[in-house]
């Protein structure tokens, strides 16, 4: 993520005259606060200013303006899933120069929370399972973003529900292209002691002497036999073919 802040300001002059004015003075701060190498080189006194400029005269005028600018310097803080003591010290400048309340920081750190917690789950969910190291990294990154862990466990169930969702849907949808590319041209047997793969090779060593253009193979058949508890003799029947004069 790029630095949050815009000098352009965003600003939209669309609008009745306090929306544009609102809209021009939140574009001015975040104008100041993108020009400045800190967040905490901006102070209550420059805010102020950029406000009176565009006629508005307090900043509580814009209060859902400037908890959004919170919201997103909040996110771009957690970008690396962890809040440095210089971070913490510009978010609290921040909520002083911006003149936010506690509950209105409260209610933004729950969103931003909700959001960067569930975008690390989604991540430690790609192979489906969290192993020691990434459930610490969970709970160190629910602890930095106050998450109460009611909350974090419902986040963590709802992922795991869509991750698997998405798995089975995978491993379930066939691959429309190789279908549409293939053409059965015979059925071949394998068999061998040494394992399934040992098997299918077997079967297609005999359909390559048969189809010198031989290019997708399914098997359609497994079975074998079991001594001691454990398989001992691999049979498969293999589909084999070539790929349609019409694909490329």
């Amino acid at each position: 993520m790029a630095y949050p802040f815009d000098e352009s300001g965003r600003a939209d002059s669309h609008g009745r005259l306090l929306g544009r004015r609102k809209v021009e003075a939140a574009a001015a701060v975040e104008a100041l606060l993108a020009k400045a190498g800190r967040v905490s080189d901006v102070g209550a006194a420059d805010v102020a200013a950029a406000c009176s400029r565009c006629g508005v005269d307090s900043a509580r005028t814009l209060r859902k303006e400037f908890k959004a600018l919170y919201g997103r310097y909040l996110d771009f803080c957690f970008e690396d899933r962890q809040l440095s003591t210089e971070e913490s010290r510009d978010l609290e400048h921040l909520q002083q120069i911006l003149q936010l309340g506690d509950a209105d920081v409260s209610s933004v750190q729950d969103d931003v929370a909700i959001s960067v917690y569930g975008s690390a789950v989604a991540e430690v969910l790609a192979d489906l399972r969290i192993d020691a190291q990434e459930e610490s990294f969970l709970k160190r990154l629910r602890e930095e973003l106050n998450l109460p862990q009611s909350k974090a466990e419902r986040i963590l169930e709802d992922h795991a529900r869509d991750a698997r969702s998405r798995a089975i849907h995978a491993a379930t949808v066939a691959d429309v292209t190789f279908i549409q590319r293939r053409e059965p041209a015979g059925e071949f047997t394998g068999r061998s002691s040494a394992g399934l793969q040992a098997a299918v090779d077997n079967a297609l060593g005999k359909a390559a002497l048969a189809i010198p253009q031989l290019h997708w193979f399914e098997v359609t058949q497994l079975s074998g036999y079991v001594e001691d508890g454990a398989a001992s003799q691999w049979y498969v029947v293999v589909q084999a073919g070539i790929r349609q004069e019409n694909s490329k």
